[in-house]
């Protein structure tokens, strides 16, 4: 599985670290905070649907008829057939930005390594007056040169970054897509009218399912299901050939 917490990437002016954060890999649990009105209309929503799983919780028939279920939503997205090969992708896509960032590291410590040198000629007091000016030019010119290769450096970074979080959302959205569509299809065939995420947290950082009983939690027929999709094109090309 992709773990990558952060990549610390070295500025080539002054040995500064800049740190690049990416948000990438299924495996993870991410954060969020939620301000004002919109926090508290969370909270609320939270609170009526711990009420409603507490007084139907008891069975998986409420009172009314009503059918509910349960799922575990991190286990579904880790077990997928898709998340494997997503992951191999990821990995892949960091392993060229680490590969690009050691070229560009390399390239600026070349750049510094020049200045450095200019600065200690034009200090020579065994040089003219003449030649330490044209050294004083030459480091101002590395200078400038070392100073925009800086900043394209962080603007490529930061790009690579953006396009490595980009990557991850689509395959991630790819497969909660397809997890739901399989949830609703099973709910719909087995008249569930309800299914709740019990991996889910509230805004206060409390389980939304606070509990359910096993009776109700179907993620092992809607991962038969899922593993079953994916096996069925491989099934129709094995036929063909």
């Amino acid at each position: 599985m992709v773990d990558l917490d952060r990549l610390r990437l070295l500025s080539p002016r002054d040995g500064s670290l800049v740190n690049i954060e990416l948000c990438v890999g299924f495996t993870g649990e991410g954060s969020h905070v939620v301000k004002g009105e919109r926090s508290v209309k969370n909270a609320l929503f939270g609170v009526l649907v711990l009420a409603m799983v507490t007084v139907l919780a008891g069975s998986a028939v409420g009172q009314d008829g009503t059918r509910l279920a349960v799922v575990d939503m991190v286990e579904l997205v880790r077990s997928h057939p898709d998340t494997a090969s997503a992951d191999d992708l990821l990995e892949k896509q960091l392993e060229d930005f680490e590969l690009e960032r050691e070229e560009l590291l390399q390239k600026g410590e070349t750049l510094k390594d020049a200045y450095d040198n200019a600065m200690q000629e034009a200090a020579n007091p065994a040089l003219s007056r003449e030649a330490q000016q044209e050294k004083e030019e030459e480091a101002l010119r590395l200078r400038n040169t070392l100073k925009e290769f800086e900043r394209e450096f962080l603007g490529k970074m930061r790009e690579r970054q953006r396009q490595l979080t980009e990557q991850e959302g689509r395959l991630r959205r790819r497969i909660i897509t397809s997890i739901r569509d399989v949830v609703a299809a099973y709910a719909a065939a087995e008249g569930i009218a309800l299914v709740l995420d019990k991996s889910g947290a509230s805004v206060s950082g409390v389980e939304t399912v606070v509990f359910s009983s096993p009776r109700l939690d179907v993620t092992d027929a809607i991962r038969e299901k899922l593993n079953a999709e994916a096996a069925a094109p491989a099934r129709g090309e094995e036929e063909q050939e």
